[in-house]
């Protein structure tokens, strides 16, 4: 029977201690933001969310509007 081979890359799922206090500080922040309920990026969510509805709506009536001429002109 062959003898499996590690690849290279292959990495155990640990982390160096060192870098643990920046990933809990990451995660506070994260909470935090979660908790207050508004960060820096929500009034950008919030511009492409109104204009992702107005670019439908708009789709939505040309769309309409054209098969309206296309049935009134059989």
């Amino acid at each position: 029977m062959p003898r499996a081979v590690r690849a290279p890359d292959d990495r155990r799922m640990t982390t160096p201690m060192d870098t643990t206090p920046d990933a809990l500080h990451a995660l506070h922040h994260l909470e935090h933001v979660a908790d207050v309920g508004e960060s820096e990026k929500t009034p950008w969510i919030l511009l492409g969310e109104v204009g992702f509805w107005c670019a439908f709506a708009v789709l939505s009536i040309t769309a309409i509007v054209l098969l309206a001429v296309r049935v009134a002109t059989l």
